[in-house]
């Protein structure tokens, strides 16, 4: 009995612990802990592609997010590792090899997965996945799997539309 509600008690603060720390910590790719909330919201959409170095449907769809920037320039976009920091050095292999030129954030599946769940309810399915932050800083979407410049303009438009149809 006595043993039952310390453990009742230490699940409790473990629980406590976990939803008080909703901020994800990740770092850049030279360790400097990065603030995932102080890169969105800025009166722009924002992009976020989560990638792994050893994902196949990243290596073919990457690209699309450096066509997208390209397309619709005034909106940020940055990508984020799953690979965790014992995956840095695969992860920089990986910017390296496809030159990639946006910042890019490193994470891991977990960490990643509980932000999603804190702010929007979903989980990581897997990668590659597109997380779509509107001008105000809210997630507005979450897709996995590869998505085309297209499907993101076309996106963005339709929220749009939809604001102004709003007001």
């Amino acid at each position: 009995m006595h043993i039952t509600k310390h453990i009742i008690a230490l699940i409790t603060s473990l629980t406590l612990f976990v939803l008080s720390t909703s901020a994800i910590a990740m770092t850049d790719m030279n360790g400097t802990p990065a603030q995932l909330q102080s890169m969105v919201g800025k009166g722009k959409w924002t992009i976020a592609k989560v990638w792994a170095h050893d994902c196949h449907a990243c290596h073919r769809s990457i690209h699309y997010l450096s066509q997208f920037k390209q397309r619709f320039p005034e909106a940020d976009i940055f990508g984020i590792s799953v690979d965790g920091q014992d995956g840095k050095q695969k992860a920089l292999g990986f910017i390296n090899r496809f030159k990639l030129t946006f910042p890019n954030l490193l994470s891991d599946a977990m960490e990643l997965d509980n932000y999603l769940y804190a702010k929007v309810g979903e989980t990581l399915v897997g990668t590659p996945t597109i997380i779509v932050y509107d001008p105000q800083g809210k997630i507005a979407a979450v897709q996995p799997g590869a998505v085309t410049p297209n499907d993101l303009i076309g996106f963005i438009k339709s929220k749009e539309a939809e604001a102004v149809a709003a007001n």
